[in-house]
């Protein structure tokens, strides 16, 4: 496990169910929607921080529970509205317990561990490989697991460990930072979240963007009209662009035949298309700090 081989520290945080991200939410919703879908491009706000060190494991304990953990990238003190300051985890450690581990979990680890609080609490490094061993067969599911890795941006199938995942939240317009991850071949790619994918998909009632009338057949996979998601703009060109392209109002969908004419029809029809939904995504593009000419735009598709 490439990425627990320099861990400085192990922490367990608390999770306020005060806070506004988690108020009301099931541990299965906070999973999916904070930790799979925000945190991997985002930050985790706190009040108070215990100086912890850039490599440190965290567990992180949600109603008595240790439902995910990650490896933190970045410990930055910068005052905001009632928070002093935010964690930045390595997005690619990000990892859910479909199994949330309990106290006695802890304890069979470590023997001293009293009861979960509300305060972090440190765990003895020495125990690390004893609980990499004891999590190794867990019920698990990591931020790698749900990023789209094909070529082929029409493949919107969910994998099968994905399936069960709960409702996703609204959508929610605003910058994200993008990320790069090894794929299985071995090469570095920008993170394409599924989760993601499938939000700007069921935002759009699984219809064609261009004519709701357009339906072709009923897929096996979300049973509703068959559509495909397509980034405006392309996901080739996130080296030109500080915000991630990997968002929701980058995200059309269209049917098989009008996704079709943006890739193989000839200019003036394929620009046609463009046009339109540039105009109606141009703001949501700002807002997600993507601002871009239609000029620019089409440009990407000659």
């Amino acid at each position: 496990m490439l990425v627990f081989e320099k861990v400085e520290s192990i922490r367990i945080i608390p999770m306020s169910l005060n806070d506004i991200s988690f108020i009301g939410k099931t541990i299965s919703e906070v999973q999916t929607n904070y930790f799979l879908t925000f945190l991997p491009y985002g930050k985790f706000r706190y009040k108070k921080s215990a100086n912890e060190k850039s490599n440190s494991l965290f567990l992180f304990q949600f109603k008595a529970q240790i439902i995910a953990y990650a490896i933190l990238k970045d410990n930055i003190k910068k005052k905001e509205e009632d928070y002093s300051g935010a964690y930045y985890f390595e997005p690619t450690s990000i990892t859910i317990f479909k199994d949330p581990l309990n106290v006695n979990d802890i304890r069979s680890i470590w023997n001293e561990f009293k009861k979960f609080g509300q305060t972090i609490q440190r765990l003895d490094l020495i125990n690390l490989d004893l609980f990499l061993q004891f999590i190794s067969n867990r019920n698990k599911l990591s931020i790698v697991d749900i990023m789209d890795t094909s070529d082929n941006e029409e493949d919107h199938q969910l994998p099968s460990d994905v399936e069960n995942l709960v409702r996703l939240d609204e959508i929610k317009d605003e910058p994200r930072t993008p990320f790069k991850f090894l794929n299985t071949n071995q090469k570095w790619v920008w993170g394409r979240n599924i989760l993601t994918k499938l939000k700007a998909l069921d935002h759009a009632g699984y219809s064609c963007e261009i004519n709701t009338a357009h339906e072709h057949f009923i897929s096996r996979a979300s049973g509703k009209s068959y559509v495909e998601a397509h980034h405006l703009i392309p996901m080739k060109q996130q080296e030109k662009f500080k915000n991630s392209l990997d968002v929701e109002a980058n995200i059309v969908s269209l049917c098989v035949v009008c996704h079709n004419k943006i890739h193989k029809a000839f200019p003036n029809e394929r620009n046609s298309i463009i046009e339109r939904l540039y105009t109606n995504r141009v703001h949501r593009l700002k807002l997600c700090g993507l601002p871009i000419e239609l000029s620019d735009l089409l440009s990407f598709y000659d």
